[in-house]
């Protein structure tokens, strides 16, 4: 699979020296030039590094790479569980990461611990990422990660995680049948692994065909840290009789699970289905090795299941008897 993010150690891979010990720290082409194109092609940047945080933090703005990191451990825990809570922050794979040190010590260390992780030292990593990287993306996913870790930072300051959700003060974005929409409908729909309940893999010219005569939903997200965009579709079509529908496509990008975003998508769904002709509303899960967090979704909003087997479950409710899910911390435009 490709990859999704590089994390760096500091001393010896981003610059010569140990920043706060030696007198004089020399940038290396890695922070100088690597670190900004990366980003800029949408490559996650991250540090885990054994260094005095704000040494190391200075260095990283003294070089004028600090705006282009997502997500940082700088501490003196063991690196292998640093880059276990990266992978759970980032909300991707430890098999979509590459850890880049020159201490062989410790790419054995993660390579042990943490196989699906790899690790390389710093001479490797042009060859790894041509060979693992898609360098289409852009500096906005890089802007949307990094935007995560300043929510997640902000939440240390709260006990109540409700008044936390509170004050980010999110604006969902619910739209049916945007054309313009398309190519960022398809990509997610070809990208999306984790919370994707049936995984169908879908092209352009399928949604574009769907768009005739079904219901394609699609969620945009924005709060105070900043805009995550275009990160949740679901596709109803019609299913053995005129009234009713199934949800073909149900899925929302990791990086803004954990708020009960997926809660409020679907409320703001079924308000708009209680206009519609639909009386009852099927919903299919398909299990994968990697979207298991979702098989309790529907059964949580109060669908019943109603068919299917041990590959395939299948779970139906009565619009007009569905109770609205979501907390009263999200607005709607």
């Amino acid at each position: 699979m490709m990859k999704k993010a590089i994390i760096f150690d500091c001393d010896n891979t981003l610059w010569t020296g140990i920043v706060g010990e030696d007198q004089h720290v020399y940038g290396l082409d890695t922070i100088t030039t690597d670190i900004p194109f990366l980003a800029n092609h949408g490559v996650i940047i991250g540090i885990c590094s054994k260094n005095n945080e704000n040494d190391a933090n200075e260095a990283l703005m003294a070089f004028d790479v600090d705006r282009y990191i997502s997500v940082k451990r700088i501490n003196w825990k063991d690196k292998a569980s640093n880059l276990r809570e990266i992978a759970q922050e980032l909300n991707i794979g430890l098999d979509a990461m590459v850890f880049v040190d020159d201490s062989d010590f410790e790419r054995e260390l993660v390579t042990s611990q943490l196989p699906e992780v790899m690790a390389i030292h710093p001479k490797d990593l042009t060859r790894t990422v041509l060979e693992n990287f898609n360098l289409t993306g852009s500096i906005l996913k890089t802007e949307q990660y990094r935007a995560n870790y300043q929510r997640a930072k902000a939440q240390e300051q709260f006990i109540d995680i409700s008044e936390y959700l509170r004050s980010l003060d999110m604006v969902l974005t619910v739209k049916v049948n945007d054309k313009s929409q398309i190519p960022r409908i398809a990509e997610l729909t070809q990208k999306t692994n984790q919370f994707n309940l049936t995984t169908q893999r879908l092209a352009e010219t399928d949604i574009k065909n769907l768009m005739i005569e079904s219901k394609i939903y699609s969620l945009s997200v924005r709060d105070r840290f900043g805009d995550n965009g275009l990160t949740g579709v679901c596709i109803i079509v019609d299913w053995d009789a005129p009234l009713y529908g199934i949800i073909a496509v149900f899925l929302l990008s990791c990086r803004i699970l954990g708020r009960g975003i997926e809660q409020a998508f679907m409320d703001a769904i079924m308000r708009d289905l209680k206009k519609s002709k639909y009386t009852h509303l099927y919903a299919e899960y398909i299990p994968t090795p990697k979207n298991k967090q979702v098989e309790q979704f529907y059964p949580s909003l109060g669908f019943e299941r109603c068919a299917g087997d041990q590959d395939e479950y299948v779970y139906c409710v009565d619009i007009l008897k569905y109770e609205y899910q979501a907390a009263k911390h999200f607005s709607y435009e």
